[in-house]
């Protein structure tokens, strides 16, 4: 799936990945991405 409601998506989701520019970022289990650093910098640049 692809989407802009990030944390309902991720709480449905089994796994799940983060593209940026075609490559993986980051992937893994959909609940455990939400607190991920990596997913937090690039959704809301901090």
């Amino acid at each position: 799936m692809v989407g802009q409601h990030v944390r309902r998506l991720l709480a449905l989701s089994d796994r799940a990945c983060l593209l940026q520019a075609g490559r993986i970022l980051l992937e893994g289990e959909g609940e455990g991405l939400l607190e991920h650093p990596l997913l937090k910098q690039s959704l809301l640049g901090l």
